[in-house]
C-alpha cells in the first residue's frame, strides 16, 4: 500500500487488517461450490455481529480465505 495523504483517512489508524485461512480436515475437498455462498453468508454474519467489516471471502474445495478488518476498540 502506497501512502497518499489525499486519500488516507483517520479510520485506518484504528483498524487491523487480517488474513485468515481455514482448511478442511486433511485438506479433504468438502467445500463444494454450490454450498459455499451459504457458508460465506454465515461467516459474514458472524463477523458483522462482532462489528468486524468483511472485505473479501473466497475459497476452494479444501480451504477458505477470509479478509476482515477488526476494530481496535
Amino acid at each position: 500500500m502506497i501512502f497518499n495523504p489525499k486519500t488516507f483517512h483517520h479510520e485506518h489508524l484504528h483498524t487491523t487488517p487480517l488474513h485468515i485461512i481455514f482448511s478442511t480436515y486433511k485438506r479433504t475437498p468438502t467445500l463444494h461450490e454450490n454450498g459455499r455462498p451459504e457458508l460465506f453468508s454465515y461467516i459474514s454474519g458472524l463477523l458483522k455481529n462482532k462489528k468486524c467489516h468483511l472485505y473479501r471471502i473466497n475459497g476452494m474445495e479444501d480451504h477458505l480465505h477470509i479478509h476482515p478488518c477488526s476494530s481496535d476498540d
